[in-house]
């Protein structure tokens, strides 16, 4: 099998849904992040809970993820790298800041950090995240 990492339609489409995902996390828009979402995907949390299905993953954040969050709270996503697996199928590796706009210091904005592996796939012409796994980052 033959790994493309060119400029493909399909990974720029996957980038959009990073942007998609940032986005709805950022306004806390439940309904739109859930919907990003495979009916079967599932979630694992840096803290090990698996979560699977769609509408688990909307009622773990509608109930325990968006309601702890401090207002200023952004989630950005960096250096995202996609590998097109297949015509269907995308596999990104890429950093994850947790980033409160509200502090005046930049060396104290990021408040968190995480590593992101996601599988997207395309489903009935659209790309959704069939799987996410969210790590704490090894310090070297």
């Amino acid at each position: 099998m033959k790994i493309k990492t060119a400029d493909s339609e399909l990974l720029k489409a996957s980038q959009k849904l990073v942007e998609d995902f940032d986005r709805a996390w950022n306004e806390r828009d439940v309904e739109a992040l859930a919907e990003l979402f495979t009916e079967e995907a599932d979630f694992q949390f840096h803290y090990g809970l698996m979560v699977r299905g769609r509408e688990k993953i909307k009622k773990y954040y509608r109930d325990k993820v968006f309601p702890s969050l401090a207002e200023g709270l952004r989630h950005v996503t960096k250096s995202p790298k996609v590998r097109e697996i297949s015509d269907t199928v995308v596999v990104g590796d890429g950093r994850v800041d947790l980033v409160d706009i509200d502090e005046k210091d930049p060396e104290n904005a990021v408040q968190g950090r995480l590593k992101v592996t996601t599988v997207v796939v395309k489903e009935n012409g659209d790309l959704k995240f069939s799987a996410v796994r969210a790590m704490k980052p090894v310090k070297d």
